[in-house]
């Protein structure tokens, strides 16, 4: 009786396979595909890229980095695979004090976008610079993270000794100096100490909040918060240059919008 052959599948075989399993979310199938296709051809980056993919899925965040350099070292232009590195990097960041992986997150982003330039694959910029973006708050959030750990180590050793009320407070002072926000005094309002949001300009060519400035005339009079010069209110004009100079700011500082929040580290998707 002769016995039936079963043809071996080709690695591009498994790999269809394995995208099949993908798109039914049964990850775990579609690993065990392309790591048969990756021994049948090891020299093929999208093997690794999509391997890395089901990985991330799988929230495997070590062998997502490991599969997508690999991805990366076969084929440069394979953009999908630096932006699973880049995910695999920024989730494995959360597990430490050091910003060594937002770091050199943060550098392959710059190769992503000259590779997207350079190979017209422009439709990698938006993701990439949302990661970009995600990296920036990291790195305030740990800063924040590691400066509130120093602050308790600290304070845990000091406690006991500086029982002087004016040492204490001089102690705490410099702790919310050192926890301010870098925001240029020029975006703040010089009542509120704030943000503007809605930002108005008198006569004078001073900016202030319009809400605070509002209180201010009711309590006050109408006269300019700052040199007391006599204002009319119907003279008051929103100032679009520092809306805009806001927008740049925000832009270029993503963590301002969190910096007043709880949220930590742990809290980032990538």
């Amino acid at each position: 009786m002769n016995r039936i052959k079963i043809r071996d599948p080709s690695s591009q075989e498994l790999k269809e396979q394995g995208n099949q399993f993908f798109m039914q979310k049964q990850y775990d199938d579609a690993i065990k595909c392309y790591t048969a296709a990756i021994k049948k051809t090891s020299t093929e980056s999208i093997l690794y890229s999509n391997r890395a993919r089901c990985y991330y899925m799988i929230k495997d965040f070590d062998n997502v980095i490991k599969d997508a350099s690999k991805a990366m070292f076969l084929d440069e232009k394979n953009l999908k695979a630096y932006l699973l590195y880049i995910r695999g990097l920024g989730n494995i960041s959360k597990l430490y004090m050091s910003m060594t992986h937002v770091d050199i997150a943060l550098k392959t982003c710059l190769k992503v976008n000259q590779i997207a330039k350079e190979t017209s694959q422009l439709e990698f910029n938006s993701a990439c610079k949302s990661l970009k973006k995600k990296l920036k708050v990291m790195i305030f959030l740990k800063n924040r993270e590691n400066f509130n750990y120093k602050v308790s180590r600290l304070k845990s050793y000091y406690k006991g000794i500086i029982k002087n009320k004016k040492v204490n407070d001089m102690f705490n002072k410099y702790i919310q100096e050192k926890t301010q926000k870098n925001i240029p005094d020029t975006l703040c309002c010089p009542i509120t100490l704030e943000m503007f949001k809605k930002p108005v300009i008198t006569h004078c060519g001073n900016t202030y909040e319009a809400e605070a400035l509002i209180t201010h005339f009711t309590r006050m009079g109408a006269v300019d918060p700052i040199n007391r010069s006599p204002i009319n209110p119907y003279n008051i004009f929103k100032n679009d240059s520092i809306l805009l100079a806001k927008k740049w700011f925000l832009k270029a500082e993503p963590w301002v919008k969190i910096s007043e929040t709880s949220i930590t580290s742990l809290d980032i998707e990538f």
